[in-house]
Formats: C-alpha cells, sequence, structure tokens
C-alpha cells in the first residue's frame, strides 16, 4: 500500500511555522439550518493533520490532530530523496537523473506530481531513477 500523506503548516500562532505530517481531514464545524447564517459564516470549515505520537515502548501512540493552513497543505509524491526525505509538491528538488540536471519545483497537475523548471516539466513516473533526487527545501 502506497502512502497517502500530507504536510502543512500549523494555523495558530504559537506553531505557524512548524510543519506538521500526516493525513489530511477537512471538517465543516457547524451545520445551520437558515440560509442567512451561511452568509454570515462563509468559511465554515476546519482543516487538520492527524499524526501519531510514540509514548513508550510497547505503549499505545497517542493520536494527535493539528489545524493548519491549507494555503500550506502539500501532497507526498510517494518517492524519497537520496538523503532519505520524503519529496513533497512545492518541494525544490535537484535531479540530476536521466541525462538531466537541474532544479525544479514539484508540482501536481493532471493527476501526476510534475518536476517544473523554466526548461520544461518533466513527469516522476518517467524519472527512472527517483533517488537521484535531493530535496532543497
Amino acid at each position: 500500500m502506497r502512502d497517502i500523506l500530507f504536510r502543512a503548516k500549523g494555523i495558530d500562532e504559537d506553531d505557524k511555522d512548524r510543519w506538521y505530517e500526516g493525513f489530511y481531514i477537512a471538517l465543516n464545524d457547524t451545520t445551520y439550518c437558515i440560509k442567512e447564517d451561511y452568509e454570515n459564516h462563509p468559511d465554515n470549515t476546519k482543516h487538520y493533520i492527524i499524526f501519531d505520537q510514540m509514548t513508550d515502548w510497547g505503549l499505545p501512540n497517542r493520536h494527535l490532530q493539528a489545524r493548519i493552513n491549507p494555503d500550506t497543505l502539500c501532497q507526498f509524491t510517494g518517492i524519497v530523496s537520496k538523503d532519505g526525505r520524503r519529496i513533497y509538491e512545492g518541494d525544490i528538488v535537484h535531479m540530476r537523473c536521466d541525462g538531466l540536471s537541474g532544479y525544479g519545483v514539484i508540482e501536481f497537475d493532471e493527476g501526476k506530481f510534475y518536476i517544473n523548471d523554466t526548461k520544461r516539466r518533466l513527469s516522476l513516473i518517467h524519472i527512472s531513477e527517483p533517488t537521484r533526487l535531493r530535496c532543497i527545501s
């Protein structure tokens, strides 16, 4: 089974610079009965990353949630860089494979992940050695 993971920054003041990694969920905070209530509260959705945290050896992990800024939400590509880091949408990577070399940004479009640089747009599916990618940010 492949990992469908996401990462995003927290939305609260004390963790707005912290990245959370796990499963993404969007929940409606309130269900209203009257149309005017929806007009008065147009953005009713809260966004979360659900993740687990180890407690101690042999004990169940804690399952936690962090409220996140949806503008920072990135999906895991399923590829791990040569230095062992997971590569996410929005990451800047350096590629040196299949006769190509250069920097690009990971983007998701038309159901696929791409490396997009100023010269070309290369689907990650067509990279024969994805472990030759190095994540810059």
